[in-house]
Formats: C-alpha cells, sequence, structure tokens
C-alpha cells in the first residue's frame, strides 16, 4: 500500500464542516421551506385573546409574558397594547440589550391600561 500523494484529489478535500454550520445550514434551509411553502414564521411572542382581553403569549415560557423579571404579566390589554408590546419584547431579544429607553416604553404600554 502506497501513502497517499499530497497532490491527490482527496487531499484538496475541504475538512468535515462544523456542528455550528450545519446547524446553521438546517436552521436556513427551514426557514426557506417554511416561506416557500407560505406558513408564517412564528415568532416567540404572540399576540392572543385571553379570557378578558387580548395578551402577549410567552411562546418559549409557555404563559404569559413578563415585561421584566418579576414585573407584571402583559395580559388585560388592549389588542393594540398587546402588539406594541410584543414588538418591543422582539426588538428587546433580537438587540440583546437592556436599553433603558426600550424598558421605559414598554412598562408605559403596560401601564397604559
Amino acid at each position: 500500500m502506497s501513502k497517499v500523494d499530497r497532490n491527490d484529489s482527496h487531499s484538496s478535500m475541504p475538512s468535515t464542516a462544523s456542528c455550528d454550520l450545519i446547524d446553521e445550514l438546517a436552521l436556513h434551509w427551514w426557514q426557506v421551506a417554511m416561506e416557500f411553502i407560505g406558513r408564517p414564521m412564528r415568532g416567540r411572542f404572540l399576540v392572543r385573546q385571553g379570557s378578558i382581553g387580548w395578551m402577549v403569549y410567552d411562546s418559549e415560557l409557555k404563559g404569559p409574558a413578563q415585561i421584566e423579571k418579576d414585573g407584571p404579566f402583559a395580559e388585560k390589554l388592549t389588542k393594540q397594547q398587546a402588539e406594541f408590546i410584543a414588538q418591543a419584547l422582539t426588538n428587546r431579544i433580537r438587540a440583546r440589550s437592556d436599553d433603558p429607553a426600550q424598558l421605559r416604553c414598554v412598562k408605559a404600554a403596560a401601564n397604559a391600561r
């Protein structure tokens, strides 16, 4: 048996992809497939009708969203308030920052009920 020559076509093959790359490709494929099928992509925060008024449902916690840690739940709202809070919470998660101005907007919307 002979050694594989460095100029052999097999030696120029890329190394095995990392798990992170595979996960990113799988997520991208799934997103493309969902857009092609026409199903809307669900976010973490959903606006739903509660027993009294509207609420922001947190699909990760499987219950009403909390505006801040150990704070009030986003429930018993008007539809407009719930939509505003859901968008603000989504933006806060995307920004990955605790911007005080953004937090004040979310609190103000919750207190406006």
